[in-house]
């Protein structure tokens, strides 16, 4: 590849599909520039360093995810929204499972720029709820409940933990989610 067509972005969606395919613990700049055809000082004329790379990808991912959750819940009602999005999230962990893992890699716990990406990955949360509950107290406990239930179970169900039960798992996340329905009414009634 000639360097004069090797820009940001190009590095970080070849970076963001290798990441997606194989995970971090097999990534390196030296990986990425083979697979550019390029010399790993090239990279450097785009990015500062692998942490600036390995962010954008992140950024990419939340933004992905945010998108693909945003679609699956448009113009549904509160509870058929809640349940889409809780697949939604399971299939988006199965599917890239690396990437997830990536947005949860404990580097990138106050950096700035990671934390208004993710604030983008939490919004979904944060909409399913905005017509049943005012306050942001009761907001937040069906945030954390929310995400416990969705990231708990998806983190489990990648890693086969559920494969061979005499019950569906998906049966069992669904009453989970009902859980956090529930909790989510019991609140909105004391609003």
């Amino acid at each position: 590849m000639s360097k004069r067509f090797l820009s940001r972005e190009l590095i970080v969606s070849v970076a963001f599909q290798m990441i997606d395919e194989n995970g971090t613990s097999s990534f390196s700049v030296r990986q990425l520039a083979a697979k550019l055809g390029v010399q790993v000082s090239s990279l450097y004329n785009h990015i500062e360093n692998e942490y600036d790379l390995l962010l954008e990808v992140a950024k990419l991912t939340a933004a992905m995810y945010t998108d693909y959750i945003e679609e699956t819940v448009k113009g549904l009602p509160f509870d058929e929204a809640a349940y889409k999005a809780g697949d939604a999230f399971r299939d988006f962990t199965r599917e890239h499972r690396y990437l997830y893992e990536l947005l949860l890699d404990r580097r990138w716990i106050g950096d700035p720029e990671f934390d208004k990406a993710i604030e983008k990955f939490t919004q979904p949360i944060y909409y399913l709820m905005q017509d049943g509950i005012t306050d942001k107290a009761s907001m937040d406990h069906l945030y954390v409940a929310m995400r416990v239930v969705t990231h708990g179970f998806s983190s489990l169900d990648s890693l086969g933990v559920f494969d061979g039960l005499s019950v569906d798992p998906t049966e069992s996340y669904h009453m989970m989610i009902k859980c956090v329905l529930d909790m989510m009414n019991e609140l909105s009634r004391k609003d």
